[in-house]
């Protein structure tokens, strides 16, 4: 089967998960959606600083790129949708997470605070975030629910959606390999060409395309500009 590797949420998948008794922790709904609306895996979201994090009341802007950490402690730029990055400034500005953010300060005051941080002060451990898949799969045992999937797989749906989204509005494929290639921090075009052939042959249903459509329309004029300017630079250099 092709890329039988790789499996992305469905629309019904995602509702199951997200309605699960243990994914009502707005931490943890905010850990999946980085994944899944932003393509992170589970130790990049562990690295994700709070200076990343902004006030979306002090502009317009409808996609923030922000900087992590990933494989081979490689820097590159994601996008963040507005209402998630509003939700990520209220988590940062909770409560709790202040009480967690002073105890990390009694030890660490020189090193880049980490948005995500455990109860006694520290890094947040990757584990906890892989995890909630399994432990929300536990519910839906002893239910007619199946769910097998994976923290990973998350990111996988992000990165199959925006390959149909990107394909649908007739990006150029040089461009659609490049910049998912560069969302998702792939050291290899080979691995990223695998969400690509997959997003050819994924039939969304209805439910889908509107989620497809919703989290990634903010992103059409942004990347259809790039596009533009990526084919024009490509242009001028022959």
């Amino acid at each position: 089967m092709l890329n039988d590797s790789l499996s992305p949420f469905s629309q019904k998948e995602l509702w199951s998960f997200y309605s699960s008794d243990y994914m009502q922790s707005k931490s943890r709904k905010l850990w999946a959606d980085l994944a899944l609306l932003c393509g992170l895996r589970a130790f990049e979201v562990t690295l994700l600083n709070e200076s990343e994090i902004v006030d979306t009341n002090l502009d317009e802007t409808k996609v923030y790129a922000v900087d992590i950490i990933g494989k081979f402690n490689k820097h590159r730029k994601i996008l963040v949708p507005r209402s998630l990055m509003t939700r990520l400034w209220v988590y940062k500005n909770s409560g709790e997470r202040l009480n967690r953010s002073s105890k990390w300060d009694n030890h660490n005051s020189s090193i880049d605070k980490p948005l995500f941080i455990n109860r006694s002060g520290k890094r947040l451990n990757e584990g906890s975030i892989t995890n909630i898949t399994s432990i929300a799969a536990k519910e839906f045992s002893s239910s007619k629910v199946r769910f097998t999937h994976s923290f990973h797989d998350l990111r996988a749906t992000f990165a199959t959606s925006l390959a149909r989204f990107l394909l649908e509005n007739d990006l150029l494929l040089g461009f659609i390999q490049y910049k998912l290639m560069s969302l998702l921090g792939h050291s290899s075009f080979s691995t990223t060409q695998k969400y690509i052939d997959l997003a050819r042959t994924v039939t969304y249903d209805k439910r889908m395309q509107s989620w497809v459509l919703d989290v990634f329309g903010d992103l059409e004029q942004t990347l259809s500009f790039e596009a533009t300017e990526l084919e024009v630079g490509n242009t001028v250099s022959v």
